[in-house]
């Protein structure tokens, strides 16, 4: 697996910030900062990360009444490579999604489930009996891009959304736009 490290010269400035805010005499036994790169069993996800989750609590952008957050949250935090996940049984991501045991909160699962496919957020495959037995993450760059062209978006929150990938670098859509319009997009080949 690669791991994916900041500049040296940015390394150096994080590392002697952290040091002069909490020098590592001041930790308590057991203590340790989160270092990101070195960890391992944790997930990549876009830094806009809570620009999309703030986007999804908007109930305009879904048919049903409930907060789709957590279960995008669970697909994301499974997600290995290729934008794949694999699917658990249902009943481990309903529980991972906060929702009761039982009937209702599977039926509560797959319209949140739903509301993420009608949104353009995912794409499934069934596997067997189950509907949802692979999920496909789109490119949420992507994604928020064609809500923005479809005028389904609030105009301050897509300034906010813009500003804020500006300022992390994230990539925007127009940076994407070449690679996704290719067959194959995506992929970065070996």
């Amino acid at each position: 697996m690669k791991v994916v490290r900041a500049p040296k010269a940015l390394q150096k400035r994080l590392r002697q910030l952290r040091d002069d805010n909490w020098p590592e005499s001041a930790w308590a036994e057991g203590e340790t900062p989160w270092l990101g790169a070195d960890e391992v069993g944790y997930f990549n996800a876009p830094r806009s990360l809570p620009y999309v989750l703030l986007l999804l609590k908007e109930k305009k952008h879904r048919k049903g009444r409930n907060d789709v957050r957590q279960v995008y949250l669970d697909l994301l935090a499974r997600h290995w490579y290729e934008g794949v996940v694999e699917m658990a049984d249902e009943s481990e991501h309903v529980f991972a999604s906060g929702f009761g045991g039982g009937e209702s909160g599977v039926r509560q699962w797959r319209k949140c489930m739903a509301d993420l496919e009608a949104i353009g957020l995912i794409k499934a495959a069934k596997e067997g009996n189950n509907k949802y037995g692979v999920v496909l993450l789109m490119h949420p760059t992507a994604v928020i891009q064609k809500l923005h062209d479809d005028g389904k978006l609030d105009p301050g929150w897509w300034s906010a959304y813009r500003s804020y990938q500006l300022k992390q670098k994230e990539a925007r859509f127009e940076d994407l736009a070449p690679r996704l319009a290719r067959p194959g997009a995506g992929r970065k080949r070996a």
